[in-house]
């Protein structure tokens, strides 16, 4: 007797499993953030995506998941340039600004900044929402 099988129940038997990384990604649990490096994590609660900078050991809760990272700081020696797209809106002092105290960041849509190694001397982040 040959019964016949719905495709749904074919589709999810056939699945591939998640890799034994990408579901250690997805546990709450403490991770671990090499120097030069950081993660940025969404928060669920308040749909904020955070930007955490290493070396650190990063106790991740049950609302937060890992959106990107753990990425390597961008370095730029003298002489080398990145464009960055999306930049963030920084104050005078050159911090970066929020829309409130624990809002997203504040981003420059559609524009681009060139950034070159003479004045960004230091490894920098990029925070969420930026791209090289």
């Amino acid at each position: 007797i040959h019964l016949p099988v719905p495709p749904e129940t074919l589709r999810t038997a056939m699945a591939p499993k998640p890799s034994r990384q990408a579901t250690e990604t997805m546990e709450s649990g403490p991770k671990r953030i090499p120097p030069f490096h950081y993660m940025h994590i969404l928060d669920s609660n308040t749909n904020v995506t955070m930007l955490i900078e290493g070396p650190l050991t990063y106790n991740l809760e049950d609302h937060q998941q890992i959106v990107a990272g753990p990425l390597s700081m961008v370095i730029l020696s003298p002489g080398e340039y990145c464009m960055v797209g999306r930049p963030v809106v920084r104050a005078a002092d050159g911090t970066p600004q929020r829309e409130s105290q624990d809002g997203p960041y504040k981003l420059r849509h559609g524009d681009k900044e060139v950034r070159l190694g003479e004045q960004w001397a230091q490894p920098f982040v990029l925070y969420p929402g930026e791209y090289l």
